[in-house]
């Protein structure tokens, strides 16, 4: 059995526990009124990370119980928001844990952002009749890619989340 088959539970494992953390941190409450400030979508950015790097342990229907989860707890829309983080997840693992320079999956994550909240505010505007501002959704969205590069270094300098293409590397000797 190959080595990366053996750790995909416990890299699922890990992607569920940081996932639950961020959506913790989410719901958390900091004594804001609900329109006094936006929070990034830091589901959103577990997802995307964990999907880039090792979509062996973000399979599709973990990261479907994870948003749904998120939606009942953060008292959103049920499925809007899953809906939308599936169908780019599904996008980003097509990708299949090859290695992106920072700047460029910092650019791929911008795109990942905008296109789930606009795609989640699209699918409520059409399915309820109303949705927030758009303007609340997208600065969302900006912010979640503003805190992109910190959360990157936390997974991936703390943690040690690599890539399949960067872990072969360094497992080789080359430190790039």
């Amino acid at each position: 059995m190959p080595l990366s088959t053996r750790r995909a539970p416990m890299r699922m494992a890990g992607f569920v526990a940081m996932a639950m953390a961020a959506i913790l941190i989410e719901v958390a409450p900091l004594g804001l009124s609900a329109g006094a400030s936006s929070a990034p979508d830091l589901v959103a950015v577990a997802v995307f990370f964990w999907a880039l790097r090792r979509p062996e342990a973000t399979p599709i229907l973990l990261v479907f119980l994870v948003a749904i989860l998120r939606d009942l707890l953060a008292g959103g829309p049920v499925g809007a928001g899953a809906l939308t983080l599936v169908i780019a997840a599904v996008m980003v693992r097509a990708r299949n844990g090859a290695h992106l320079p920072p700047h460029l999956e910092w650019a791929l994550f911008a795109i990942f952002a905008f296109a789930t909240a606009f795609g989640a505010w699209l699918m409520v505007w059409i399915t309820a009749g109303g949705a927030p501002a758009l303007s609340t959704v997208l600065s969302r969205a900006a912010l979640s890619v503003m805190v992109y590069p910190a959360i990157y270094v936390i997974f991936q300098g703390v943690f040690r989340v690599r890539s399949r293409e960067m872990a072969e590397r360094r497992a080789a000797g080359g430190f790039w």
